[in-house]
């Protein structure tokens, strides 16, 4: 059960990563490449979390 719930926010962030990755709009993009980062990195450290248990 655990391992499914940091599984869905890991794809979660991924998802929105991707989404914040392909912002083609200018002033959004500056903002999104802000935010970018700790979503990457929650996603890889659940991930390793994942694969851990």
């Amino acid at each position: 059960m655990l391992k499914n719930i940091i599984l869905i926010v890991a794809l979660i962030c991924s998802c929105i990563y991707m989404v914040l990755f392909w912002v083609s709009n200018p002033k959004a993009n500056i903002i999104a490449n802000k935010i970018q980062k700790p979503f990457i990195i929650v996603s890889a450290a659940l991930l390793v979390l994942y694969i851990i248990l």
